[in-house]
C-alpha cells in the first residue's frame, strides 16, 4: 500500500503495527490451541514475508531469520501432519515450509526431519508437492555436503555425490516433462472464473465460459509453468554448487571417483550459467508483468506480489553463480532492482514510487546488445 500510494510514511506506520503484531502473535503462540489455528499460522506467513520486504539487506537480517526458523519449525511441529488432510492446511504449510526451505539454503535454517514422511502419508502427490519435495531433498544433501567437507568426512562426501547426482539427472528434465502437462486446463479455468475461491482473473478480463478464448487461458498457463520453472533451476544451480564444491575436494584427498564426476564439475559451470540466463529470460512472464512475446500484460492478473516475492529465490541462487559474465551479473541486478521495487522493499530506508518499466527496458537492451 505504501508503495502503491507513493507515501512512505505508511511504511513508518506499518512498522507501529509490526511491533504491536508479534506481541500478539507471541501471546497466541503461547496457548496451544490458539497456537494450531490456521489464522496463526497464516499470521506466521504474512510477517515472514514483511521481514522479507522490511529487513531485506540490513544487519539484522540474519538473527531475525534465525529466530524465526526456530518459530515456524515449532509452529508446524504443533499442528502436526494431521493440517495436511485439508486443503487450506496443505496451503498454508507449503507456504510456511518454503520460507523455511529458502533459510536453509541462504541462511543456514533447519528442515523437518520428519517432512518426507508427513507428505507421503499425508499429502496428495501434485506437481507443487514434487517441487517442495525435491527443494527439501537438495536442501538436506547440500548441508550434509558441507558438513562433510567441514568435518572431512570423504566416505559420506562421496554418498552424498551419489545422490545428488541423481537428483542432478532429475532437475535436468524434471522443467519439460512435468510443464508441459501441468497445470490442467481445467484446474486453470477454475482459478480463473473463481468456483473454488475468489477469481484470479481482473474484473477487466471477466468474461463467460461460452465466450473463452484459448488466449486468456494460455495466458494463466504460461505465467505459472514460468514460475515453476524458474523454481526448478533455482533448486538446481544450489545442487550444482553444492557437487561442484564436493568433486575437487575428494579428488584432492585421493579418493577415486568415476569420470562421470569430473565431466559433472567441467560442464556445471556453463550448465549453471545457462541456467541462471533462463531465470532471467522468464522472469518478466512468472511475475506476469509480460508474455512470452515481450509485450506488457495489460491489465495484470492478480497475485503480482506474491509471484515476485517467489522469484526471488531463483535470482539470489542466479546471482550466487560464480562464472557469471560482466553483463549477466547487470542484467540480474536490474530485474533483482525491479522485483524488488515490486515489493516496496528498501522504502524503509527512502520513498519509493510505483515501479515502471525502466529496469526491464534496460535488461532487454542488454539482452539485445549481447545478441
Amino acid at each position: 500500500m505504501a508503495r502503491h500510494l507513493k507515501r512512505h510514511e505508511v511504511m513508518k506506520n506499518a512498522q507501529g503495527w509490526y511491533g504491536k503484531t508479534l506481541k500478539n502473535l507471541a501471546s497466541a503462540l503461547s496457548q496451544p490451541k490458539v497456537a494450531k489455528h490456521d489464522g496463526t499460522l497464516l499470521a506466521v506467513a504474512l510477517l515472514g514475508l514483511y521481514e522479507t520486504v522490511i529487513f531485506s539487506g540490513t544487519a539484522g537480517k540474519k538473527e531475525l531469520n534465525d529466530i524465526h526458523s526456530k518459530g515456524r519449525l515449532a509452529v508446524l511441529r504443533l499442528r502436526g501432519p494431521e493440517q495436511l488432510s485439508g486443503k487450506i492446511g496443505r496451503n498454508l504449510f507449503t507456504l510456511l515450509y518454503h520460507q523455511q526451505l529458502i533459510g536453509s539454503f541462504f541462511d543456514g535454517g533447519a528442515v523437518m526431519e520428519e517432512y518426507p514422511v508427513w507428505m507421503k502419508e499425508w499429502y496428495p502427490e501434485t506437481p507443487v508437492s514434487r517441487l517442495e519435495t525435491l527443494m527439501h531433498e537438495v536442501s538436506v544433501l547440500v548441508s550434509g555436503v558441507k558438513k562433510a567437507i567441514t568435518k572431512r568426512h570423504t566416505s559420506t562426501l562421496r554418498d552424498l555425490l551419489e545422490q545428488g547426482k541423481e537428483m542432478e539427472n532429475t532437475l535436468a528434465t524434471i522443467v519439460e516433462e512435468l510443464l508441459g502437462s501441468w497445470p490442467h486446463p481445467d484446474v486453470i479455468l477454475a482459478r480463473m472464473i473463481g468456483n473454488e475461491c475468489a477469481a484470479d482473473i481482473p474484473q477487466q478480463l471477466e468474461f463467460d465460459i461460452e465466450n473463452l478464448n484459448p488466449n486468456d487461458m494460455n495466458k494463466y498457463l504460461m505465467i505459472t509453468r514460468a514460475l515453476v520453472a524458474n523454481m526448478f533451476r533455482a533448486i538446481r544451480i544450489q545442487l550444482l554448487q553444492a557437487l561442484n564444491s564436493a568433486v575437487p575436494y575428494l579428488f584432492e584427498a585421493g579418493v577415486g571417483l568415476d569420470l562421470d564426476f569430473a565431466l559433472l564439475v567441467e560442464r556445471s559451470s556453463q550448465v549453471m550459467m545457462r541456467i541462471a540466463e533462463n531465470i532471467c529470460n522468464d522472469l518478466p512472464l512468472a511475475i506476469g508483468d509480460y508474455d512470452d512475446n515481450s509485450h506488457p500484460q495489460i491489465p495484470r492478473i492478480h497475485g503480482r506480489a506474491i509471484r515476485a516475492w517467489a522469484q526471488l529465490f531463483p535470482l539470489e541462487s542466479a546471482m550466487s553463480v560464480t562464472w557469471l559474465s560482466d553483463q549477466q551479473k547487470e542484467r540480474l541486478t536490474q530485474l533483482m532492482e525491479y522485483t524488488m521495487g515490486i515489493l516496496g522493499m528498501h522504502m524503509h530506508n527512502k520513498a519509493t514510487g510505483d515501479v515502471d518499466y525502466t529496469a526491464l527496458i534496460a535488461v532487454r537492451q542488454l539482452e539485445s546488445n549481447g545478441a
